[in-house]
């Protein structure tokens, strides 16, 4: 149940790394995702990230499978943001919390 839910919840945040400019470059090598695209992914990513919940929900009760939901959370954004490290089980050397500040300050800003 847990190998589920992890999975879904790296679907939801490469939804939402591809509706970054730099993530859609990488991937698709062209330009950036057009405003109705990255709403979309963003929805699709919410929605995958809600239904990781389900899984963790039918293995703990109520209050353990939250727990559970978002640690999977911090190890899955860590998998996407420097997988590399991870595989290599070395501890990575990119400050996570500051990669994500600093996208939220380019995306508000």
């Amino acid at each position: 149940m847990m190998l589920i839910a992890l999975l879904l919840i790296v679907l939801g945040f490469v939804h939402f790394a591809l509706s970054t400019r730099a993530f859609y470059k990488l991937v698709f090598g062209r330009g950036r995702p057009t405003v109705k695209l990255r709403n979309w992914l963003h929805c699709v990513g919410y929605l995958y990230l809600a239904i990781a919940l389900v899984p963790c929900l039918q293995a703990w009760n109520t209050q353990m499978a939250i727990v559970v939901w978002l640690g999977l959370l911090h190890h899955a954004i860590k998998f996407v943001c420097c997988p590399k490290d991870l595989l290599c089980g070395g501890m990575s050397k990119i400050d996570v919390c500051a990669s994500v500040r600093t996208w939220l300050g380019r995306r508000n800003g």
